[in-house]
């Protein structure tokens, strides 16, 4: 009588599979191959590409020893708990410069989206763990990012109140010799990558919120404390804070390739003239921040009139308006808020202007740090969003 033996394999969606070996022979685990792998999961929203192999991920399995073989599907076989937990720790996207998701500009007709997603990411930039969407599906937004809550049917139809984020190469910053030629290219990847926006009323009488992060109830917090629920590092948070007359308009977002997941820098590009500019900018006084913030906004589709008075032209905010500064890489954020509020009449009757038709108009809101000498340059845009027909103003105030 043949002898036989009962392996167990953990597998993911928490299902539990019995294979029987032949004596003698080693069984190995069973990965789901690729074309079992659903087309959606494999390839990306759309069928588009997803992160290339090899590239680090929210989870970054490449400095754990022995092989990534026991990876299967978008989970892992549990080899220990030890080496679960190394490989939990961190939280981590892909490489930066990979342009993974990016849904391309193609003729109306033939794409299977609409005009204004095209150019955006298909997806957060992370990768699809199980671990991650677990993650993910406890963060609320009050304008979440359309492929969160869109299916590929509905692809063609225009967005409303939601956000994504437009790819950073529709964008030309200064050059590596602008001081001397003056052109502009376009950006690299954006260094900080979206997470998801809040947007927010006040009553009359309430304070105006900022320092946002510190708020028991606010993103930072809840991030933080879920990172710890699943065992993962928070990674560090930048915050855009716009301080508008009616309440806020919030945008998270966080760095893909930081060091050890949780650093505002990266290592591997301490080099570059943006990171270096970053860098000086994290440790810098309001006076220096202020003086080389650099905001591009670009009206996507909408009325010209609106076009017109929001313009495409960069400008440092920081010189225009009252901004303040909250947080550091110690505190493991960063808080930017822009006082519209509070920036006289001009900035009042621009932001009421554009806030009474944000629900006809698609407008992208781009940051970077202005590079003002050569080895400042080029450029790199910082976080990009683009807000999709949104009601900014769903009542008055009261």
């Amino acid at each position: 009588m043949m002898k036989c033996r009962v392996e167990l394999v953990i597998v993911p969606k928490k299902s539990v599979k019995f294979r029987r070996s032949s004596r003698g022979k080693s069984p190995s685990p069973s990965a789901k191959s690729s074309s079992q792998t659903p087309p959606a999961e494999r390839r990306g929203l759309g069928g588009l590409r997803s992160v290339p192999s090899g590239t680090s991920s929210i989870f970054d399995f490449s400095n754990v020893g022995g092989s990534t073989s026991g990876l299967v599907g978008s989970g892992m076989v549990m080899g220990g708990i030890n080496s679960f937990k190394k490989m939990k720790d961190a939280f981590r996207g892909p490489i930066s410069g990979t342009f993974a998701n990016v849904i391309p500009v193609q003729d109306k007709e033939e794409s299977a989206y609409h005009k204004e997603i095209m150019g955006t990411y298909s997806s957060h930039r992370i990768s699809t763990g199980d671990i991650a969407k677990s993650i993910l599906k406890e963060l609320k937004y009050s304008m979440p990012l359309y492929h969160t809550c869109t299916s590929n049917n509905s692809l063609k139809k225009q967005p409303k109140h939601l956000c994504s984020e437009p790819v950073s190469t529709g964008f030309k910053v200064r050059g590596p010799n602008y001081q001397e030629d003056k052109v502009k290219v376009p950006s690299e990847e954006s260094v900080f990558a979206l997470l998801g926006i809040d947007s927010t009323m006040k009553k009359k009488h309430e304070e105006t919120r900022r320092n946002t992060a510190v708020e028991a109830g606010g993103f930072v917090n809840k991030f933080q404390a879920t990172c710890r629920k699943y065992g993962v590092k928070a990674p560090f948070v930048l915050l855009i804070n716009f301080v508008v007359p009616w309440g806020n308009m919030i945008s998270y977002y966080y760095r893909p390739n930081s060091d050890g997941g949780q650093s505002p820098f990266s290592e591997e590009q301490k080099n570059r003239p943006s990171e270096k500019l970053w860098r000086q900018f994290l440790d810098g006084d309001e006076e220096y921040r202020n003086s080389v913030l650099k905001f591009i906004p670009n009206v996507v589709s909408g009325p010209w009139v609106v076009k017109k008075v929001v313009g495409s032209q960069p400008a440092l905010i920081g010189s225009k308006i009252p901004t303040s500064y909250y947080g550091s890489s110690k505190d493991g954020y960063l808080e930017i808020c822009f006082d519209v509020a509070g920036g006289g009449k001009v900035a009042n009757s621009i932001c009421s202007a554009v806030a009474t038709k944000a629900n006809i108009v698609s407008i992208d809101l781009v940051f970077l740090l202005e590079g003002q000498k050569d080895e400042e340059c080029p450029e790199q845009i910082l976080s990009a969003l683009r807000l999709h027909h949104v009601q900014l103003k769903k009542e008055a105030l009261s």
